[in-house]
């Protein structure tokens, strides 16, 4: 997994580490590290690189409306999580899932 962010390198890192999560993710882009930062496609296209994903495996969690609309265009599944604000109208027609939290994408085993 990798972590696409608006946020500086430092902050992914504290904010990883203080949630024991560092470990799970293979590869960052974060603010400030590509010429054309989050929300254009470009940090999303540089992760994908990254971990060499087939086009299947590709999936983004996103919280807000520009992060759907621009990994969207680098061609992910995309899964909006809201925070503060809910999806518009006009993002909610890009026919992605919408969760009320992440764990509502963990399923159970049977």
């Amino acid at each position: 997994m990798a972590v696409v962010t608006s946020s500086r390198r430092p902050v992914v890192a504290t904010k990883l580490e203080m949630a024991g999560l560092t470990n799970y993710f293979r590869y960052c882009v974060c603010a400030g590290e590509k010429a054309k930062g989050k929300p254009h496609p470009v940090p999303y296209l540089k992760a994908l690189d990254q971990l060499d994903l087939a086009a299947e495996q590709r999936r983004a969690l996103e919280d807000s409306d520009p992060g759907v609309r621009f990994a969207t265009a680098a061609g992910l599944c995309v899964f909006q999580i809201p925070d503060e604000f809910g999806p518009s109208p006009d993002v909610r027609d890009f026919g992605h899932e919408i969760l009320p939290s992440v764990m509502d994408l963990v399923q159970p085993c049977q």
